[in-house]
């Protein structure tokens, strides 16, 4: 993990549903808590297991679920993000084969980057 901000933003449960079986993506679930003392950007998710990650968010709009895209979200002192099924969410694209653990490195605005490991867990039915 990034020095200093790995006890300052507070990640749990980070975990990737494994792909479809013929697709390449997949999503990505975690919690993150803010306790740095100020407001925090997240620009941006890296592996190099995966071509890219979005940041996205399931929105109710006239009775359908749609999902946008969030750049650059912002998460304030003492604030937690949860990334869950129905909310915010991470898309994963270009998923080959994942590790057992892979690992993903966030980026934030004036803060070394963070690396957090995730949990593979089986497709719904599966295991």
């Amino acid at each position: 993990m990034g020095c200093g901000a790995s006890d300052q933003l507070a990640f749990s449960k980070a975990r990737v549903r494994a792909p479809v079986p013929g697709t390449d993506k997949a999503v990505g679930y975690f919690v993150v808590a803010n306790h740095t003392g100020g407001a925090v950007v997240l620009e941006n998710i890296s592996s190099t297991e995966i071509r890219g990650i979005e940041i996205h968010e399931t929105l109710e709009v006239d009775g359908l679920l749609r999902m946008r895209r969030l750049i650059q979200p912002q998460l304030g002192d003492g604030e937690t993000w949860l990334f869950e099924p129905g909310g915010k969410h991470l898309m994963l694209f270009g998923v080959s084969r994942l590790s057992a653990a892979p690992r993903f490195t966030f980026h934030f605005r004036d803060l070394p980057p963070v690396e957090v490991e995730f949990e593979i867990q089986p497709l719904l039915g599966e295991g």
